[in-house]
């Protein structure tokens, strides 16, 4: 009798685990969706991305694969079609047009420059282009633009093998190292989330609402300096740490202290070897004075430049520069609680 219960037991629960992960085995599974969305438009996504409980399954665990609408009707793209930045959208799952195109995190930020056309050809110009090199043509195809790698100093390398895994948004994220993939435009503009941030051009027009919402997008990326340029580049962020500029801006109490872009460029950003360089030796006149109003020569600058990446070396090679550092630290905790009291 207890051979017999044993045996029964066993069936029993061996039955019970195929009946589990009878249905998860095939949940896990591409299969063909067999419908047509409702509508050409974004709705017809949302009927199945609107759902918060739309899992896909992933190694040895699970990918959410829901949209937020609140998130995605606030952002400046609510009124593109989802099929204008998935472009290899297919109705199966997982949407995938064939075998050459399962990046699709790729190509959708790769998708930016059929609008964007501007900003992706000052892109390929520089440091991040996707060609292989600064100046050179970018690819027009995402299988084109997954060998390269970029180090902290510009240097380009032939080792990368797929495009596009790094982003500032919580959907994927980047590499946090000196030595990263080089970055398409949703892995440092986002995807879901992008903000209107152009103040210049809503100014120019009567539209005062995206104009304040360009205002609070361009407010709201300024401070996300970490997330577009430091997780990639993390020894040039830790050593953004001089008393005016890094230390100021990292705090983030002082309105004027620059972002990286501030200084870099955002999109044709180039070695500062590169005479084009926003921060080569030969135009700081220029970058410096979008806040320094009094022009002054460029060698004024460059006495002070080596410093706002270089304060540690600096202190390690002057000691006067640590004692004036620790005064104004003295001077900053004395002064910044009598600020607080007068607003």
């Amino acid at each position: 009798m207890t051979a017999v219960r044993h045996t029964a037991t066993v069936a029993a629960v061996t039955l019970g685990v195929v009946l589990l992960l009878g249905p998860l085995s095939a949940f896990a599974q591409d299969y063909d969706m067999g419908f047509t969305l409702p509508t050409a438009g974004k709705s017809g996504c949302m009927v199945c991305h609107g759902d918060q409980n739309l899992i896909r399954s992933r190694g040895s665990g699970f990918v959410s694969l829901w949209v937020d609408p609140v998130v995605l009707d606030a952002s400046a793209h609510s009124t593109i079609m989802c099929t204008g930045c998935h472009t290899d959208f297919a109705y199966n799952a997982p949407h995938v047009k064939g075998t050459s195109t399962q990046d699709w995190r790729a190509n959708a930020k790769l998708a930016c420059k059929n609008c964007h056309r501007t900003q992706f050809a000052a892109v390929s110009r520089g440091a991040h282009s996707i060609a292989g090199a600064p100046g050179q043509s970018a690819p027009a195809t995402r299988s084109a633009a997954s060998t390269r790698s970029v180090s902290a100093t510009g240097s380009a390398t032939t080792t990368r093998t797929a495009a596009g895994t790094a982003t500032a948004s919580a959907e994927t994220s980047p590499s946090n190292a000196d030595t990263a993939e080089i970055p398409l435009c949703g892995d440092c503009h986002g995807a879901h989330a992008i903000q209107y941030c152009d103040v210049v051009s809503w100014s120019e027009t009567s539209d005062t609402v995206r104009l304040e919402a360009a205002k609070r997008g361009r407010a709201a990326l300024r401070r996300q300096g970490y997330e577009v340029c430091g997780r990639c580049h993390t020894a040039w962020w830790a050593s953004y740490d001089d008393w005016y500029h890094g230390k100021a801006y990292k705090a983030g109490g002082a309105p004027d202290a620059p972002a990286c872009w501030q200084c870099h460029g955002a999109h044709e950003i180039l070695p500062s070897t590169n005479r084009r360089s926003t921060v080569n030796e030969t135009g700081l006149s220029e970058t410096c004075g979008q806040c320094h109003q009094h022009q002054v020569p460029n060698e004024r600058y460059l006495s002070y430049v080596g410093a706002i990446h270089g304060r540690v070396e600096a202190q390690a090679s002057n000691p006067i520069v640590e004692v004036v550092d620790a005064v104004g630290d003295l001077f900053r905790g004395f002064l910044e609680p009598i600020g607080a009291l007068f607003g």
